[in-house]
This record gives structure tokens, sequence and C-alpha cells, in this order.
């Protein structure tokens, strides 16, 4: 039986303006497990960022359960969110990365926040170990500045830091941010990689669906309501939840639309009905579609 990373059940989040309410998150419910990649994604303004900094302790929701290493952090019990920061590690969008550091003290810094006591030579040790497990080398890189990187190896050294703990659990806010292609689909492979070889959990927040299909194990499509769409809710919902190759099949009209040329289906552009890719004529609305453009 797999065991649960992360678990939420009925997480609310609104913010109030002049008075207005405004639901962000409506009741959000999903899991993370351990030994796999989360993927957690959706639309602009779905509420992604926002559940991320619930998740890591900037936010705190209205109402709902969550539970971070089998730890209750939900709104009574918020206080145990100190207690389980010190098993989950967090990579930032852009590194976040401390400038006036340099590599090793960046990556020294979550180490000596909990753990003054060490002795400096056990620091190191921990410190080129981290550097070793993101694939950089520790005579080379731990001297040298953030200003002196390249942005896939800020991200390295980002990552080594969210690991300087031996955490049970990473969240990784954006991990292929700003990167190009070739440094991306390294960076999503460290990820995987550590997943599997050190049998923690990884939620990932990304909208970048390369990125997403290459390193997921689940698949969390959120989706907030829009007029044109018709939707019977208010703010962000679980829309869909699975495998990748469970959402590719997936027939659920923004599911489809989402995915893009990753989904198996796609959509009318006249009726908006779901049909199998490759279709000719909508079984629905009975136009046509050609190669070389839309007949009716």
């Amino acid at each position: 039986m797999k065991k649960a990373a992360v678990m939420l059940k009925e997480v609310e989040k609104s913010f109030f303006n002049r008075r207005t309410k405004k639901i962000v998150l409506n009741r959000i419910s999903f899991c993370a497990f351990q030994g796999e990649v989360t993927v957690l994604m959706g639309q602009s303004g779905c509420g992604k960022s926002t559940l991320f900094r619930i998740l890591i302790g900037e936010e705190v929701p209205d109402s709902g359960s969550i539970s971070i290493l089998e730890q209750d952090v939900s709104p009574p019990h918020y206080k145990n969110i100190e207690n389980a920061k010190k098993q989950f590690g967090i990579l930032f969008q852009y590194g976040a990365l401390f400038n006036s550091m340099n590599v090793g003290d960046n990556i020294a810094f979550p180490i000596l926040e909990h753990q003054p006591q060490l002795h400096e030579n056990i620091v190191n040790i921990m410190v080129e170990t981290k550097l070793n497990q993101v694939e950089m080398q520790p005579e080379i890189y731990k001297e040298k500045m953030p200003s002196t990187l390249s942005g896939g190896e800020r991200k390295r050294v980002a990552l080594a830091r969210a690991l300087a703990l031996d955490p049970k659990l990473i969240f990784c806010d954006e991990p292929s941010a700003g990167l190009d292609p070739i440094v991306s689909r390294t960076i999503d492979k460290l990820i995987q990689d550590l997943v599997r070889v050190l049998g923690i959990a990884a939620l990932v927040v990304t909208h970048e669906l390369d990125s997403a299909f290459s390193i997921a194990d689940r698949m969390i499509l959120l989706k907030r309501a829009v007029p044109e769409h018709q939707d019977k809710w208010e703010g962000a919902i679980v829309y869909e939840e699975g495998s990748p190759e469970e959402l590719r099949n997936s027939k659920k009209p923004y599911t489809v639309e989402f995915l893009g040329e990753y989904s198996y289906y796609s959509l009318c552009p006249f009726c908006k009905a779901v049909q199998k890719k490759g279709y000719s004529t909508c079984y629905q609305c009975q136009k046509t579609r050609s190669g070389t453009g839309i007949n009716c």
C-alpha cells in the first residue's frame, strides 16, 4: 500500500477585496505519495501558487484538512508546520539563492539553521555530498558565487540546498522555468532520479507540459471557474487526477483542451464535442475538418 506524503481534504482559501469575497481554492482534495513525482498543473490564475504557499507554510488555509509526512498541519494545528519543515525541502522557481553567499554557504544555510551545533567539517561533508547528488563537482563549484553560474547551475544548487537536510519530501515550484529545453530536460531527469534513488516524494508545480509528462507518476489538474465554460462552481477545483496515461485518455473537455497535443483526443472547433484525434467529421454537429482547413 502506498504511503501518502501529502494529503489534502476539502481545503479552501479565499481572499477579500473591498469586502468582496473571492474564492481561490474550492474544496481541494488529493494525495501525493512517497517514491513518486506528483505534478500539480492548471491554467494561469487557477490557484497553483496559493496552494504551493499553503503547503510550504507561507499561507494559512481557511478550512480543510492537510497532512504533511503524517503530521496534521490543518488550521487548528498549523503550528505543526514548523516541525514538518524540518522534513521537507523547497526548490523555488528561480532558485532564490543568496547572492552574497557562495555555493557552499547557500547549501549549508538550512543545515546550520536547524543544526547549529554541527562541526564545520561535518557541514562541509554534507555540502559536498549534496553537490555530488546533483552532479556538481564540489572542488569546482563550492566556492563559486551565484552570479557566476548559468541558469541550470543555479537550479542545481537550489536543488542541492532543498536536499540539504535529507528530506522525505521536496516541493518544486516551476523547476524548468527560464531554462532552455536541453537544460530543462536535464533538471527534470535529475529530480526524477533523486526521487527514485532516495525514495522520497516530490510535488512539482508546473505549467510546462513537456516537463510534466517527462517526470510525473501522477498528475493533478486544477481548473478555475470561467464564465465562457459555464462552470457551476467558484474558484478552483481538482478537475481531474490520475497517471499521465489516464489523463491522455481522458474525454473530459477541459482536460483535452489543456493537454492539447498530449491528449489522445481533440475538441471540435464548432461544438466543442470531444473527438478522437484525426477525426474528419464531428459525430455531434456533423461538420467536417480537412487536413488543410475546416469545412462546413
